[in-house]
């Protein structure tokens, strides 16, 4: 008999319990892969987002449509690719766009373009003159989703590589809501990850908001991590925030990836 310490801690035990039983079932039913080991680096570099969302292409994630360019063709761009459209300026000291005022979105004109550059260089400089570029990523602005999710993929020198699922966007601070998964791990396993997180009721269909398919999202992180556990070299950390979420579809909006440096 194990003794609880309020009702609070004996159905915490009992929940445990019950989703222990369900996991163990699960896995015997549907054996799962040897754990990775991790080998780190001892050193990471940040590509930048246009470079990690080609990673992110590659492994079956959605990204809006964009092309990279200086100032001088940023309007140009803008028009090929169609209106509205987000302005992000790209540099190794950027990694953390919205905090330098490096990002401007629902540009709506050629002229809109020319002076959100201008006020985005200004607003950089201010933030660190050194991390002001001339490397601009101009792309088509995403429809709302239904809910922001964060992706976060590493290897922990104990624990081996992990993905990591949580509540994106402003909320990833706010609610401090994720899930860990030891990688390799099944669609399955995905779902449940998915399930468990407070940004589920909106997967759901919340107040009657269209329900996001589980299955199409676990499907594109398990095609993710696949590709992340084959690419040892080409991506050691990545982080999608945020990641939009539609009923039948993913989008990558923000991408973090960081590779071997080489020594």
């Amino acid at each position: 008999v194990a003794p609880m310490q309020g009702i609070h801690e004996a159905l915490n035990a009992i929940a445990q319990g019950v989703a222990w039983h369900a996991a163990k079932a699960r896995i015997l039913a549907n054996p799962a892969q040897p754990l990775r080991s991790a080998a780190l680096p001892k050193t990471l570099a940040a590509i930048d987002e246009a470079a990690g969302k080609a990673h992110l292409v590659k492994a079956g994630i959605s990204v809006p449509p964009g092309k990279t360019v200086s100032s001088a063709g940023a309007a140009d761009a803008a028009v090929e690719i169609g209106f509205p459209v987000v302005i992000k300026m790209m540099g190794p000291k950027l990694a953390h766009k919205t905090e330098a005022g490096a990002v401007v979105l629902n540009i709506e004109s050629a002229e809109q373009v020319k002076g959100a550059i201008k006020d985005m260089q200004e607003a950089v400089a201010r933030h660190n003159a050194q991390a002001v570029t001339d490397d601009f990523l101009i792309e088509a602005m995403a429809p709302p989703p239904l809910a922001e999710l964060i992706v976060g993929l590493r290897r922990d020198a104990q624990f081996g590589a992990a993905l990591t699922l949580g509540s994106g966007g402003i909320l990833v601070e706010l609610v401090g809501d994720a899930k860990t998964v030891l990688l390799p791990a099944s669609r399955e396993d995905i779902k449940q990850a998915l399930r468990s997180l407070r940004v589920a009721r909106l997967l759901n269909g919340f107040r009657g908001a269209p329900k996001a398919d589980l299955d199409v999202i676990a499907h594109c992180l398990e095609a993710l991590c696949a590709y992340f556990l084959e690419h040892t070299d080409d991506a050691v950390e990545m982080e999608i925030n945020p990641l939009f979420v539609y009923e039948n579809d993913v989008l990558a909006v923000d991408a973090l990836i960081h590779v071997k440096q080489d020594p």
